[in-house]
């Protein structure tokens, strides 16, 4: 099975206790765009 971009994206945030926020401010972007990712 393929996973896409935002698949991996949230199951390795989740399974790294990093949050949203955390990955918005790495990005310099805002959570509302990383939630869209998601």
């Amino acid at each position: 099975m393929k996973v896409n971009f935002s698949e991996n994206l949230k199951m390795l945030r989740l399974q790294n206790n990093v949050t949203q926020q955390d990955i918005a401010e790495l990005c310099k972007t805002t959570t509302a765009t990383v939630s869209r990712w998601e």
